[in-house]
């Protein structure tokens, strides 16, 4: 096997562990063959050698498949080696706890948020596990956020083909995006209303690394009922002190001006 077929097969064999997600954790080889595009006899065999990597399992009675034991034990390797995820813990779990709200940590993957860590209050306890989930970043509190300190050519490579609406009010005109994302930059803070979805409100705020760079940023969001606009500006001094402190855990020294 020469090194672009090897390099050709591992980036099928992830496109085809990519398509598993909550809202379809389990899928049948025909249904991946279509999503995937591959070949079925290909798309086979590299189910084959995931499944006996433990990375994909396959149950016994519908023949469908579903992600592995070995993918839960990376998961959880990969999150103790993120110090995002250890230094916000007891930050987040101190946030949901007062507002009673959702408390997330998020970083940008191209043009989403990845949900590092996440702790969820009293309204949402019923809700499923977030972590890990992507949402499109222009969508999303945190993704204004990491976006307004993305340099500007870096975001215009983003969405060539336009930014797509979730809902109404989602954003869709890159000037509109710019102008909003000019004024996070300034304010240090974004809000996002009924915009990933409808009846979600959320606010977030910056998190810096020790160089002062913007590695993440932390968000309470909710339903719009309960998280208004009003309720939304009394929470913005709240989330940015938990963002200062996870960034102070990260080794972050804000400047202190005279």
């Amino acid at each position: 096997m020469n090194d672009n077929h090897g390099t050709q097969a591992v980036g099928r064999a992830l496109s085809l562990l990519m398509l598993f997600d909550d809202e379809k954790p389990e899928w049948s080889l025909r249904e991946i063959v279509q999503a995937s595009g591959i070949n079925r006899t290909t798309a086979y065999r590299l189910l084959r050698a995931l499944e006996a990597a433990h990375m994909v399992a396959q149950d016994s009675l519908s023949g469908a498949y579903r992600l592995g034991s070995a993918l839960i034990v990376l998961g959880a390797r990969a999150q103790r080696a993120n110090p995002l995820q250890a230094v916000s813990q007891s930050v987040l779990v101190a946030l949901a706890h007062k507002t009673g709200e959702m408390a997330s940590v998020e970083i940008l993957d191209g043009d989403k948020t990845l949900i590092l860590n996440e702790v969820k209050g009293d309204q949402q306890r019923r809700m499923g596990v977030s972590v890990g989930n992507r949402w499109p970043a222009h969508t999303t509190s945190t993704g204004k956020v990491l976006l307004a300190h993305l340099p500007a050519q870096a975001r215009a490579a983003l969405w060539p083909d336009g930014l797509p609406a979730l809902t109404p009010h989602t954003i869709t005109d890159r000037a509109a995006l710019e102008q909003q994302l000019e004024q996070v930059a300034a304010q240090g803070y974004a809000e996002a209303h009924n915009e990933l979805e409808m009846g979600f409100s959320e606010v977030g705020a910056p998190i810096y690394d020790h160089e002062g760079q913007v590695v993440a940023a932390l968000s309470v969001g909710g339903s719009s009922v309960r998280l208004t606009r009003e309720h939304v500006h009394e929470l913005i001094g709240l989330v940015q002190r938990a963002a200062l402190d996870v960034s102070a855990r990260l080794g972050y020294q804000r400047a202190v001006t005279s």
